[in-house]
């Protein structure tokens, strides 16, 4: 396939793309609220207080460990990335198996990184 005819079949399909994956990130909001609507209607038919559904959302506030997760992950991305750049610059391999490669890699390090630190956490909790 020609070049030309590659860019003209991706200007043909992403306005298809953009506007797909806008109805999908709307449906998925959608369905969130319904469900949320369908808990607290099976809450008023038991006789329970609709306001339960509200009060297990307040009892989950700490979410220190998940911040944590996510920030070692997007650290590990930026050192995979920056990894990659440095491997692309001082070898002769493509950017296209560089960056993958070196982003999932430090991705990775950080997710078991982040296991022994939970894993260190929850020893010091069961003390």
């Amino acid at each position: 396939m020609s070049e030309a005819l590659v860019y003209n079949i991706v200007e043909l399909v992403m306005p298809f793309l953009g506007i797909g994956l806008s109805f999908m990130v709307l449906y998925i909001i959608y369905y969130a609220i319904k469900a949320k609507n369908k808990e607290k209607m099976a809450l008023i038919e038991k006789g329970m207080d609709p306001s339960l559904a509200n009060d297990k959302a307040r009892r989950s506030r700490d979410h220190s460990a998940s911040h944590l997760k996510t920030g070692l992950f997007f650290i590990g991305l930026a050192a995979g990335i920056v990894m990659g750049y440095v491997l692309y610059t001082s070898t002769e391999m493509n950017q296209w198996v560089t960056y993958p490669s070196m982003i999932l890699l430090f991705g990775g390090i950080s997710l078991v990184s982040y296991h022994a630190i939970q894993q260190q956490r929850d020893e010091f909790v069961n003390r």
